[in-house]
């Protein structure tokens, strides 16, 4: 399995670059200070964190819907759920849906890059 991650605005010449480690087997990131077991401590950590709700709403931003959507299959108000991704938000050290849900691939393309099960 090939893994890696380019940035639209990484320059060309780091891009071939990338490339090839990815081609070469390596798990390739655009800063390059994180990589491997390291990055996946990391965001682990932070998922761990969450509480099982948190945990649940996470999943739930990652499948799409929307906080209303959320709010009806929990049985919980919108504002609730606003409340509890603030907390999501803040935990996972990112300011939006988006960049949570980047958090949770990333530890999953780490983790299966390493032969790790979430589920463990």
């Amino acid at each position: 399995m090939l893994l890696g991650f380019i940035p639209k605005s990484t320059p060309v010449s780091d891009m071939v670059i990338a490339i090839k480690e990815v081609l070469n087997g390596k798990l390739w990131t655009p800063d390059g200070e994180f990589t491997g077991q390291a990055k996946t401590s990391i965001a682990e950590d932070k998922i761990a964190s969450l509480t099982a709700k948190q945990h649940e709403i996470l999943l739930m931003f990652a499948d799409g819907l929307l906080n209303k959507q959320i709010a009806y299959e929990l049985g919980l108000s919108e504002s609730t759920i606003k409340s509890h991704a603030s907390t999501i938000f803040l935990k996972l050290g990112v300011r939006n849906r988006t960049q949570a849900v980047i958090v949770l691939n990333e530890l999953q393309l780490s983790q299966s890059a390493f032969g790790h099960d979430m589920s463990e």
